[in-house]
């Protein structure tokens, strides 16, 4: 595996595991009724976006690096027949 696969791969598993880890986090706050509370909360949701985001590009790249991988094609990385089913 090459560092450029590598760094794919680990930038997606943290992505899902901050992701996972601040809907947790928001589920067991418990009572939202102080203003620090909601402040924390809103930069938390804010974040998850980001992390979504995060999540969903390096996902289609780790696709993509793979279908390289297994096809040994570099141009297949970005045709999309590479990824749907015929």
């Amino acid at each position: 595996m090459t560092f450029v696969g590598l760094a794919i791969r680990w930038v997606h598993l943290a992505s899902g595991i901050i992701l996972t880890g601040a809907f947790l986090f928001a589920f067991l706050v418990g009572n939202r009724g102080s203003v620090t509370i909601q402040a924390w909360d809103r930069r938390v949701m804010d974040w998850t976006r980001w992390t979504v985001g995060v999540l969903l590009v390096s996902g289609l790249a780790v696709l993509s690096y793979q279908a390289v991988v297994v096809t040994g094609k570099p141009a297949e990385g970005l045709n999309r027949e590479s990824f749907l089913p015929p």
